[in-house]
Formats: structure tokens, C-alpha cells, sequence
């Protein structure tokens, strides 16, 4: 559990006193550790789970997000090119 210093907090705005509270908190090297921790537990959860689905999908022979990504660059390039082939012959005629 975490141990935070006790503050007297002279009378004043709430403001203030929020400041003065919130500095102590975000200063705590223990909170600060938990917060990092916390943090990176989530960025690694995130990466496993995506890591997980995408092998489940290619064991299913499922299109996976890069692979769409791929066929998606891929028809877009050929879509270009037949639009060129399509000029080239509208020019010639």
C-alpha cells in the first residue's frame, strides 16, 4: 500500500490545495513505480492479445490486418497502372 507524507495545507483556494495535493501524489517515487507498471502491463497485454488473434486468424487461413494491408497496396498499384494502360490507349486511338 502506497504511503503518502501527511500535508498541512494552510487555508486557501481549492485550487490550490488540489496543486499542493496533486504535486505530493505525482512526485511519489512508489506511485510513480506503480504507475509505470501499470502502464507498461497494459502496452504488453494490448501487444499479446493483438499477437494472439493474428496467429489464431493465419492458423484459420483468415486474412490478418497486414496481410489486407498488403493486397490493399497491391490493387491500389494496379489500379494505377490499368488507369495509365487505359490513357495510353485512349491516346493512340
Amino acid at each position: 500500500m502506497l504511503k503518502f507524507p501527511k500535508v498541512s495545507l494552510p487555508k486557501a483556494s481549492f485550487a490550490d490545495s488540489f496543486d499542493k495535493g496533486m504535486n505530493v501524489v505525482l512526485t511519489n517515487k512508489d506511485f510513480l513505480r506503480t504507475a509505470s507498471v501499470v502502464i507498461n502491463l497494459n502496452s504488453y497485454r494490448r501487444k499479446w492479445t493483438r499477437a494472439a488473434i493474428q496467429k489464431t486468424l493465419t492458423t484459420l487461413e483468415l486474412p490478418v490486418r497486414t496481410d489486407q494491408e498488403k493486397m490493399l497496396a497491391l490493387l491500389e498499384k494496379l489500379n494505377h497502372r490499368l488507369e495509365d494502360l487505359e490513357g495510353r490507349v485512349n491516346a493512340q486511338h
